[in-house]
């Protein structure tokens, strides 16, 4: 009788609690983001990789070069608690889809997603209170270009479809990308039409060179050509006409006025 009081109290206190629904909210919401700072944290410190097959505790304080035991053993608990790992007669495996998407090398770009969130992203809303009194926005693009470059490939399932669609599959075809990134769009153009050529421009030198680096390997060396630099300050007479003029998940770089 008396446990089923305190129930009763317990439930009755929960109720009156103020702002239940706005907390039960922000629980949840704070459960997910824990789940990405995991994701993340596995992944920078090598776990994912070090449980491509079952580990003990001890194996994967080798495995890891572990020094710190202690926030071993938290980040694995951490790791259980969310879903994304299982313990299991004292070996850890990897089990929530999240993080064996991640372990597989085909998915650099949920790698580089994670790390645009937590590193790129959740900075810009870190300084967003001063930059509102007027302290320097900052520069983003030396330190996160290569990564966002590889984050945004999460969409190319989507945006290749949409090239095939817009690429004619012969004839001479000459293409000109705005933010060319990796390039893989005009990978996909190409693959599309063995008559593409065309040219890639990128503010990033880091990205641009990275991607001029990969074109042999697509066999893309002598049809595609990427420049450096901001595509608004590339002379007509330098780059020719283009049957098509792309820009995949730029617009937000140019600013409202100049974007016609």
């Amino acid at each position: 009788m008396g446990a089923a009081r305190s129930t009763i109290n317990f439930v009755r206190a929960v109720m009156a609690t103020r702002d239940l629904r706005a907390r039960r909210r922000l629980i949840r919401d704070s459960n997910a983001c824990v789940r990405l700072m995991f994701l993340h944290a596995a992944q920078e410190a090598g776990l994912t990789h070090a449980l491509s097959s079952p580990a003990s505790f001890d194996e994967l304080t080798v495995r890891l070069r572990a020094q710190r035991r202690e926030l071993l053993e938290a980040l694995l608990a951490l790791g259980v608690s969310v879903g994304e790992l299982r313990l299991r007669d004292g070996r850890y495996v990897l089990r929530g889809t999240a993080i064996r998407a991640l372990a597989s090398v085909e998915n650099d770009a949920l790698v580089a997603m994670l790390s645009e969130l937590l590193l790129y992203h959740a900075s810009v809303y870190q300084q967003l209170a001063p930059r509102l009194r007027g302290t320097a926005l900052g520069e983003y693009l030396d330190e996160f270009a290569t990564v966002i470059a590889r984050s945004s490939r999460v969409l190319e399932p989507f945006l290749a479809h949409f090239v095939r669609e817009m690429v004619p599959a012969r004839g001479p075809f000459r293409i000109l990308e705005m933010g060319c990134g990796s390039g893989v769009y005009l990978r996909h153009a190409a693959e599309r039409n063995p008559e593409v050529t065309g040219i890639g421009v990128d503010l990033s030198g880091e990205v641009a060179d990275d991607t001029r680096a990969r074109l042999p390997e697509w066999g893309l060396g002598d049809r595609v050509e990427i420049r450096t630099g901001d595509v608004r300050g590339l002379h007509p007479d330098a780059v020719g006409t283009f049957d098509l003029v792309t820009s995949y998940n730029n617009i937000y770089y140019i600013p409202t006025e100049d974007r016609v």
